[in-house]
């Protein structure tokens, strides 16, 4: 028996005495008033009785049954591979990093030509320590009439105030764009979102005196699933990036990154003409944009990060494994970190 029952049966013995003389009290003497004390054990007695295990109470009148305790069954351990959750249907998602960090994921497509999306942001320790805003942004959005993903990653300025705004702004507006144009060849040519985003970015980010304080690098993608893999539609203007990982190992579909002019970098709106790509991929491969303070410390093959990745991203990790990936320790890559990866197949 174990001590919280016995306490109980102890409880309910003593309050059960109690009562009993206290009947026999006043059938010799007349009624005696019960102390609130002894009132509030024989209520504590009850309650301690209803949950005796093997015994069911009812509220309402009637004899109580007995029924036998459930048997000890064997823990259910379930590994990731074993959960029966499904990855959650993608529509549209837009989140920055501007005071802490935040993640999404979800799948889109079907079949052999399914995709696996993972994304995350996450406001650098340089912000975090002087108590600045991170100014990061990712999107995604799976066109269901077009059957294509539509990926976007800014990275604001840190040498202007509104970027982190600026950012927010490029990224929903080149999704806009890429919605806009439904993938048809009679739509707005793919480079022109760009322009478009350059415009929102500007009107948001000029003061009244003609002043800008926002400014964004800016990469897109398209993502359309096909027979053997994918294609992909990719462009940018600054040193946010584009890098695809396959049997060969990783290798950039969009760069411009200089690193001898580390903190210079085209940007909007600046800048409007883009730097585009259309690259074929393999199924089991992944296409990953970045902001540059993620990028910068992938670096390409011989990178520790490249290789840890190449060798854990075989498969989809789980959404809170992908964020603990992004988050790593390093002394020399504190910026924001901003990534949205897609499992092709």
């Amino acid at each position: 028996m174990s001590r919280p029952v016995a306490v109980a049966l102890l409880l309910l013995v003593l309050a059960t005495v109690g009562t009993a003389l206290l009947l026999a009290r006043s059938w010799w003497v007349g009624p005696v008033p019960v102390p609130a004390t002894r009132r509030r054990v024989v209520r504590a007695a009850a309650r301690l009785a209803d949950v005796l295990p093997g015994r069911v109470r009812s509220r309402h009148p009637g004899p109580a049954t007995e029924t036998p305790p459930p048997p000890l069954t064997r823990a259910l351990v379930l590994t990731p591979r074993q959960v029966p959750v499904g990855e959650p249907p993608l529509a549209t998602a837009v989140i920055g990093c501007r005071s802490g960090s935040a993640t999404f994921h979800g799948g889109c497509g079907s079949g052999p030509n399914r995709l696996t999306v993972r994304a995350a942001t996450l406001r650098g320790l340089a912000h975090a320590l002087d108590g600045g805003d991170g100014q990061d942004a990712v999107g995604a959005r799976w066109d269901r009439r077009a059957g294509a993903l539509h990926l976007a990653v800014a990275d604001g300025l840190g040498s202007l105030p509104g970027s982190a705004t600026a950012a927010m702004v490029a990224v929903q507006e080149a999704l806009r764009s890429m919605r806009d144009s439904g993938g048809q060849s009679s739509g707005p040519p793919f480079s022109s979102l760009f322009t478009r985003a350059g415009q929102a970015v500007a009107a948001q980010a000029t003061t009244a005196r003609g002043e800008l304080h926002g400014a964004t690098t800016l990469v897109v993608a398209e993502v359309r699933p096909a027979e053997r893999g994918a294609v992909v539609r990719c462009g940018g203007i600054g040193d946010s990036e584009a890098w695809v990982l396959d049997e060969h190992g990783w290798w950039a579909a969009h760069h411009e990154r200089d690193s001898a002019t580390e903190n210079a970098t085209r940007q909007l709106p600046r800048h409007a003409q883009p730097r585009l790509a259309e690259v074929a991929v393999r199924p089991g491969s992944v296409l990953l944009l970045a902001t540059d303070g993620f990028a910068a410390a992938l670096g390409g093959r011989r990178s520790r990060l490249g290789e840890t990745l190449a060798a854990r991203w075989r498969r989809p990790p789980s959404p809170l494994e992908f964020l603990a990936q992004v988050d790593f320790v390093d002394d020399y890559h504190t910026d924001d970190r901003t990534v949205v990866a897609v499992w092709i197949g």
